[in-house]
């Protein structure tokens, strides 16, 4: 069953924009958790599994590595898909233990540059791919490091557990993220009673209303069958990431 979330703020009917299938948290083999064993032409297999999903574009994601990020880029070359290098990462803040970003990037980010900023983040090799990983860098200093990179951070997996999202209002008013991806669904609850303006809204609504926040779902894919499983549909006006960028910019609330 595929899912898309979010559509908020209709823009006028003349605004020359284009609705666009994104997943931008898929990971490969350079994560240790992938589940798939056959890896032969696996980068191959990603896209064309993501081109059969209708996606219009992903993001390489594997944890604290960005060993696939030009594997994906060279297989989806002679295709309509638009691959973002990122990466997702994870450090501890006070007493939580599990704190998720998804960083991503230009689609022409030289993977060199990607290389440094986890060398600055102190990720040594050792630790690439290791989900249990923590930085041990604080989230401010992640945080600065991949804008200065020309990042755009989404937060992730923050609505899984209570004590994540217990943390919610402290990402937003303390660490300025504006981004999120949601995985419970459940939370939408969360979000009604804190933001909505109205009562008795639908979760789209809700999530409408949450302004100047946005809220994803990807597929977060560990193996094959899983891309595409969960995707956005957002309005941009080119399928690239600056266009990603502009959406996100926290002065522009407009989402389509």
């Amino acid at each position: 069953m595929k899912i898309a979330v979010l559509i908020p703020y209709a823009r006028p009917l003349w605004f020359s924009h284009i609705m666009y299938r994104l997943d931008l948290h898929i990971h490969t083999p350079a994560s240790r958790c992938f589940a798939e064993t056959q890896t032969d032409n696996i980068s191959r297999k990603i896209v064309c599994r993501a081109l059969e999903s209708g996606l219009d574009m992903i993001a390489v994601t594997d944890h604290h590595s960005v060993e696939y990020v030009d594997k994906l880029r060279l297989a989806a070359r002679q295709t309509r898909l638009v691959v973002l290098p990122g990466v997702e990462l994870s450090t501890r803040v006070g007493e939580l233990n599990e704190v998720y970003l998804l960083a991503i990037f230009d689609e022409h980010k030289p993977k060199g540059e990607l290389d440094r900023l986890l060398a600055d983040l102190g990720i040594e090799c050792r630790h690439q791919g290791d989900c249990h990983f923590r930085i041990p860098v604080g989230l401010e200093t992640i945080i600065a490091e991949v804008l200065a990179a020309g990042g755009l951070i989404i937060s992730d997996h923050l609505d899984k557990t209570p004590p994540r999202q217990a943390f919610f209002p402290e990402i937003i008013s303390k660490y300025n993220i504006n981004a999120f991806e949601l995985k419970n669904i459940s939370f939408s609850s969360y979000l009604q009673e804190n933001f909505a303006r109205e009562e008795g809204l639908s979760q789209q609504k809700v999530l409408s209303q949450a302004a100047p926040f946005h809220f994803f779902t990807f597929s977060d894919a560990h193996r094959l069958d899983r891309i595409g499983r969960r995707y956005s549909e957002i309005n941009l006006s080119e399928c690239s990431f600056r266009a990603l960028q502009q959406l996100l910019n926290p002065n522009n609330s407009d989402l389509i």
